[in-house]
């Protein structure tokens, strides 16, 4: 099954394989989401390695969200702790190297989904405004 063997390739774990093959045999839509700390400079492991990963995901079928964890980067200090720079700067720059990493190995830039952790606490009262 190429879809299975697609999603089998250079990853440690499968929670389980056979619930994965059953998935795929029924046509059941996967859904995968990468999620990644705003931190600094992208690298060849964000690039190369996860992008092509990300590109075995979308040939197999699957939908990506790439989740860029922007609140993650703001507790953890990343960019100096500043939510605005983290926004302005380290998100565009980010999802722009994603893109083109995509690009490299193969993918359309429009089999992305990104998803910011900021979108996903907007408008909650449980998790205060940083902004």
């Amino acid at each position: 099954m190429r879809n299975l063997k697609l999603i089998k390739r250079n990853t440690e774990e499968i929670l389980t394989e056979e619930d994965l093959r059953v998935m795929l045999e029924s046509g059941e839509k996967l859904n995968t989401i990468l999620g990644f700390e705003i931190s600094g400079k992208p690298h060849l492991g964000h690039g190369l390695v996860c992008m092509s990963k990300v590109k075995d995901f979308v040939d197999a079928g699957a939908e990506v969200s790439i989740f860029l964890a922007d609140y993650h980067s703001w507790i953890n200090n990343k960019l100096g702790g500043d939510m605005a720079i983290i926004q302005k700067i380290g998100v565009p720059f980010f999802k722009e190297a994603l893109i083109a990493a995509y690009k490299c190995v193969g993918g359309n830039p429009k089999d992305l989904k990104f998803v910011l952790g900021s979108e996903l606490y907007h408008n909650n009262d449980l998790y205060a405004d940083c902004n």
